[in-house]
Order: structure tokens, then C-alpha cells, then sequence
């Protein structure tokens, strides 16, 4: 990893407040989708300072009784009822044992694979996981259709140390794939859209790159995360002291329209707009930019589009709202900074600069 990067990190996310020990698990629904977020001591890789653009929180786990039992608890509500997939989630990775114990994701799993839901999707680090873990899995899961969502975020190495430090060997990920489809599961790979310090077109670029990646090293499914600024992450210090920029969330829809119709089928979207983790009024999630009259028809269209895979049906979606007439200018505005947009190498030394000379100024008189 980039030590200075995550120096910084550690630093930054220091005064992280602690996530409200009342709140064991987070219940977030999409359509008949439904993501449990099991609240712990946090994240290894973020303890480390890796992931400059990432903050799923830290706290403490709560005691495995006390989990069961709000977990039943959401099992007889009417959004778990309605819903037919469910995602497992952790403050980082699920299946890892440090953060999640291992009795703790079996007995969770177990009363998951009595329920009703048919589609399970498991959030975690691709190191988390083992041959071991996904017999157990696979195991308890015996009917279901079971998905296992990693992140792989940019296949450009420099990006990865440079810019989010967060390293994936491609070799390794690729193995880590064939392991989970030898126990007849799927894989979904998470692909970063709005990469920092990169132009619009290059971003554009990195994203498709990373995307056909994925699903030429036989990923199910691709899950596009447009940029959001996390606080306490490095990303807002370099929002607030105007490094970066949230990009535009018609950079979806622009890359839809750069997709065949298969690699279309493999694709759905987070975190665009429709999620905001809060601190305070002043330390909360800046989501991809979209003026007040866009915004909420481009976040229906993505939940419309999310909603069915058919291509056929997509391709009407898409060919739809891109006919649509909006009382803006967004998508032009987009779409003339990739036309225009000549093919620089991106300047990642500006971002690094800029934060050794905080860093320098720190060691001085301890300033955040």
C-alpha cells in the first residue's frame, strides 16, 4: 500500500466517532432487495488506512443473543417479507472472522436459510474468503442462489496505490473467482465509477476497462458504484480542500449507453444517490452531482433499470430516458467534457503532494 496515503488515513478517520452501539443492524431496501449491515468493530483494512475513498463506520460487535435476536425481529417485518433478496453485509467483510466471528456468521446464515429469500448476496473482501467458507456456505444454503460480492474497484494498478490504495492482484481475484463457481455460486464484482484526479473521459474509460475485465474473467455481475465523498475518508479531505469533485451522475447513464447488450445483462448500480450515511450537517455523504431537477428521474430510472435484467426491457428503459426532454443542461454539460476532453496521462502526483504537505504541516502543530 501507499504509506503516506495511509498515514493519512489512520489520522483522518482517528476522530471518527463510534456508530450508536443501540444500532446492531442496518436495514436498507431497494425494490424486493433487501441489505442487512451487521454493525463491528470495523473494518482490518480500514484500521490499516487502506481505502481512501471508503467509511462504513466502526463500533463494537454486540453480543451474538443480542443479534439473533434483533435479526428475528426484522425477519418478521414487512420489508423482509416483501422482498426475495437479501444481502449480507459487515462494516467491512463479512466473512471475516476478525470482524464478524465465525459462530456469529453461521448463526446468522442459518436463520437466513429458513426464511423465504432465495437470492443471498455476502459482502466481503476477497481475502476473507476461503475453500472451507464456502462449503460451509454453500452448506447451509442448499437451495438458495447464492452471490458473493467483492470489490475489485479499477483493474490499474497505479490507481489502486496512488489514488484509493486499495490493492487487488487481478491474479488473485481471478483464482478467488473459480473457487466461488466451484461451489456453484455467482460472483458480483464491485467497479468504481468517477475515479479522482482522472478527467471525465478517462474516467469513462477506466471504469469500461475494469467492467469488461470482470466479466471477461467470468464475474456474474458487475456492480457500478458511482464516486460518493465518505466522511471521514481522505476522499472529503481532498473534497474540502478542492482537490476533487464529486463526478456527475449522468456518468451511469453515459456508460450505459457505451455498453453491448451483454455486458449490459451483468450490470447494477449502488450508491447513486439513494444512500447517505450522516454524522452531522456538516460531515455527511456528497453524493455524485445532479441539480434538483434531474436527480430524482435519474434515481428512478437507476431503480427501474435495476429492477428487471431483461436486456430487451433495459434497452427500452434506457432508450426512454435518454429521449426524455430535461428542463437542464447536466447530460450536455457531461457529455461536451468527454467530447472535448484530450488523452492526458492523469496527474496523481497533485493528490499525493497535496497530502504529505498536511501531513508535514501536522507533524508540526497537529493540525486536521
Amino acid at each position: 500500500m501507499n504509506k503516506l496515503l495511509s498515514k493519512a488515513n489512520i489520522l483522518i478517520r482517528q476522530n471518527r466517532p463510534l456508530d450508536n452501539p443501540d444500532e446492531i443492524i442496518t436495514v436498507f431496501r431497494r425494490n424486493n432487495f433487501l441489505q442487512l449491515t451487521f454493525h463491528s468493530n470495523g473494518c482490518r483494512y480500514s484500521a490499516a488506512g487502506s481505502c481512501t475513498m471508503c467509511n462504513y463506520g466502526i463500533g463494537k460487535i454486540a453480543k451474538l443473543q443480542d443479534i439473533l435476536s434483533e435479526l428475528e425481529t426484522i425477519c418478521q417485518s414487512k420489508d423482509f417479507k416483501e422482498c426475495d433478496m437479501i444481502l449480507l453485509g459487515a462494516s467491512g467483510s463479512f466473512l471475516d472472522d476478525q470482524e464478524i466471528p465465525a459462530d456469529y456468521q453461521h448463526k446468522i446464515m442459518e436463520r437466513i436459510a429458513k426464511s423465504h429469500m432465495q437470492e443471498i448476496h455476502i459482502e466481503t473482501h476477497y481475502k476473507s474468503i476461503t475453500n472451507q467458507k464456502l462449503h460451509n456456505i454453500r452448506k447451509i444454503f442448499q437451495n438458495q442462489t447464492i452471490t458473493i460480492e467483492m470489490g475489485l474497484e479499477t483493474v490499474t494498478e497505479e490507481f489502486q496505490e496512488n489514488i484509493l490504495n486499495k490493492k487487488i492482484p487481478l491474479s488473485e481475484l481471478n483464482s478467488v473467482i473459480k473457487q466461488i463457481h466451484t461451489e456453484k455460486m455467482l460472483t458480483a464484482l464491485n467497479v468504481l465509477v468517477g475515479i479522482p484526479f482522472l478527467s471525465e473521459k478517462e474516467q469513462l474509460a477506466e471504469a469500461l476497462k475494469t467492467l469488461r475485465w470482470a466479466l471477461n474473467n467470468n464475474a456474474d455481475y458487475v456492480v457500478l458504484f458511482p464516486i460518493n465523498i465518505q466522511p471521514y475518508s481522505l476522499f472529503e479531505w481532498w473534497h474540502k480542500n478542492n482537490y476533487i469533485t464529486e463526478p456527475s451522475l449522468w456518468m451511469l447513464v453515459y456508460l450505459l449507453s457505451e455498453l453491448s447488450d451483454d455486458e449490459m445483462r451483468h450490470v447494477c448500480f449502488a450508491w447513486y444517490g439513494n444512500r447517505c450515511i450522516t454524522y452531522s450537517n456538516e460531515r455527511k455523504t456528497q453524493t455524485p452531482q445532479a441539480c434538483s431537477v434531474c436527480r430524482p428521474q435519474l434515481i428512478k430510472f437507476f431503480q427501474k433499470f435495476s429492477s428487471d435484467f431483461n436486456i430487451e426491457t433495459r434497452k427500452t428503459y434506457l432508450k426512454q430516458f435518454l429521449q426524455t426532454n430535461f428542463e437542464c443542461d447536466c447530460f450536455d454539460k457531461l457529455k461536451n467534457k468527454i467530447k472535448k476532453d484530450t488523452d492526458n496521462f492523469p496527474d496523481l502526483k497533485r493528490g499525493n503532494l497535496a497530502v504529505k504537505e498536511w501531513m508535514d504541516k501536522y507533524a508540526i502543530d497537529g493540525c486536521n
